[in-house]
């Protein structure tokens, strides 16, 4: 190792690390970056089932194509069999095409992603951060050392060395060396649950259920005392994993838990003749053929502090119904990355600021999942009470009314809904083409042409209270957070109309605060010479959104 202290060292090297240390070597490549990794990989991992918009987030790492050449199985959507009704319903990835404002991204696909195998998959990503100069030492525990104020003093690694890293990121999974330690980890009370898997050689699929070993889905199957997934990692190869409350499991006395999966597999009508000629097998040098987790549900109160935060697993865990829990590592590491590179350049001085941002969003992910986690297990009786609930959920910051559920839950599951709230700020509330000006605003002020003025004597009065205040959000391509005023409106009950909150480049903001009572161009005309210049093409579309929003209104003069 250099004899420089790094930047930042990461304790971890799993997707939630490699992503961080991946995208911070990208995009500050002189920052020095170590990752400590305790185990040898390759290593058995659960967590095999991804949604879309995770190629997203490959795709900026620079290692979408690493993966798409690995020739893992690839995954083309979900199919649920929940609660009395047993007919199959799906998902499809490629459905994400038809909601609004929705385009395939540059250099990735999105109408499919896929199962891994993750102690390949784990492998190729910590190898990508290596090629990309971060320092990788492995096998290396690493132990986080405090003063006797609590504040991290250094960071003593197993070799004996004590590095004093500018920022430690705990990317340590469930392990949460951070959390543990200070004591911030609480449990979900209202889902106490205990996972049982297992994996099976010579296991085959359903067209119906799981899709082709060319184009599968996830199954996910409910059965009296809980629910089974049913994924296929490799050729032959499925992983069965059975999830149940552990009252359930108490409730069976003394049986083991090698019994109560199964008997729940083979209770499950549905996958009893895809298994008949299956084994169970012990995979990935695991040195056991079944597998616990329990209490697995559970958030952290204190996500970073001075010099130090929290990532992926770490940071919290969801249920795993959706899928989303290498997509949470994935978005958590790349939202760190980019508010590290941004600390590190030295181009904000609000370094609070930054880390709220992170929090809040990292927060908003866990409580829009955990919120149709508790959807399913209440066990209703139609698919439409979770489409509703995703509509609820997402309505606020980032779909317009006008989408249905089944498109809301769509978006969710895949996670297309949640993870980039400036663009869909824009897209719910303005259309696609405002925000390809909003971008350049925040990431290349000055490139916009102006046009004729309009909406000539239109006089704006605001609807309701509203204020703003600086935040920052992340531009994906760029590698940091730029400034923004996040406008939040007074009175808005549970029931309005209005979006939570919106993220507007600056001139925005205060063109909408001189508009009460003027019209378009007298409001233009408080703005600097260059804002309203690069603001004046807007204000059709602009207005517009303010307008069917209900937040203005107009009249003649």
């Amino acid at each position: 190792m250099s004899t420089l202290e790094p930047d930042v060292l990461i304790i971890g090297g799993g997707p939630a690390g490699t992503s961080v240390a991946s995208l911070v070597k990208k995009y500050t490549p002189s920052a020095r970056v170590v990752v400590c990794e305790q185990e040898e990989y390759p290593r058995h991992h659960i967590g095999e089932s991804f949604v879309a918009d995770i190629n997203r987030l490959l795709a900026d790492m620079d290692v979408y194509e690493k993966v798409k050449k690995a020739g893992f199985i690839r995954k083309r959507g979900s199919t649920f069999i929940w609660g009395h009704d047993r007919t199959p319903w799906t998902i499809e990835f490629s459905d994400l095409g038809a909601l609004p404002g929705y385009s395939d991204g540059v250099g990735y696909d999105s109408s499919y992603t896929w199962h891994v195998e993750r102690h390949r998959y784990d492998k190729i990503l910590l190898d990508h951060a290596r090629e990309l100069g971060a320092e990788v030492l492995q096998p290396t525990s690493a132990e986080v050392l405090f003063d006797a104020r609590d504040e991290i003093q250094g960071v003593k690694l197993s070799d004996g060395r004590v590095l004093h890293p500018r920022y430690v990121i705990d990317a340590t999974g469930q392990h949460n060396q951070l959390s543990r330690r200070m004591k911030t980890r609480e449990y979900d009370p209202e889902l106490r649950n205990i996972a049982i898997y297992g994996y099976y050689e010579g296991a085959e699929l359903d067209p119906d259920i799981s899709g082709t070993w060319e184009d599968s889905r996830i199954a996910v199957i409910t059965v009296p005392e809980g629910w089974i997934w049913y994924i296929p990692v490799a050729p032959g190869l499925l992983s069965v994993g059975v999830v149940t409350s552990h009252d359930a499991l108490k409730r069976r006395g003394d049986v083991s838990v090698r019994e109560y999966h199964e008997s729940a597999v083979q209770g499950c009508a549905e996958l009893v003749p895809l298994l008949k000629n299956a084994k169970r097998i012990d995979y990935a040098g695991s040195n056991t053929d079944i597998h616990t987790i329990k209490d697995y549900c559970y958030s952290v109160s204190k996500l970073y502090g001075r010099g130090w935060a929290l990532c992926g697993d770490a940071s919290g865990f969801v249920d795993p119904i959706l899928s989303i829990g290498c997509y949470l590592a994935h978005s958590g590491g790349s939202r760190l990355a980019y508010t590290l590179n941004t600390l590190l350049s030295g181009e904000t001085a609000d370094e609070d600021l930054c880390w709220r941002s992170y929090e809040e969003q990292l927060r908003y992910s866990f409580q829009a999942f955990r919120r149709m986690t508790y959807m399913f297990y209440a066990f209703n009786d139609g698919k439409e009470s979770w489409w509703w609930e995703a509509k609820k959920i997402l309505r606020e910051r980032a779909l317009p009314q006008s989408v249905d559920g089944q498109s809301a839950f769509l978006a969710l599951a895949t996670g297309y809904g949640i993870n980039r709230p400036v663009t869909h700020e824009a897209i719910s509330d303005f259309g696609v083409n405002i925000f390809d000006d909003f971008k350049k605003h925040l990431v290349a002020p000055g490139t916009i042409k102006a046009r004729a003025d309009v909406a000539p004597g239109r006089v704006f009065r605001k609807t309701t209270g509203f204020h703003s205040e600086p935040w920052v959000v992340p531009i994906q391509g760029t590698g940091r957070l730029h400034p923004v005023a996040r406008v939040t409106f007074d009175g808005r009950g549970e029931d309005s109309d209005l979006p939570a909150r919106l993220f507007l480049p600056g001139p925005h903001a205060r063109f909408v605060d001189a508009l009460h009572g003027r019209t378009a161009e007298q409001a233009l005309a408080q703005l600097g010479r260059d804002d309203a210049e690069r603001l004046r093409q807007q204000v059709p579309s602009f207005l517009s959104g303010l307008v069917n929003l209900g937040v203005l209104s107009s009249s003649s003069v």
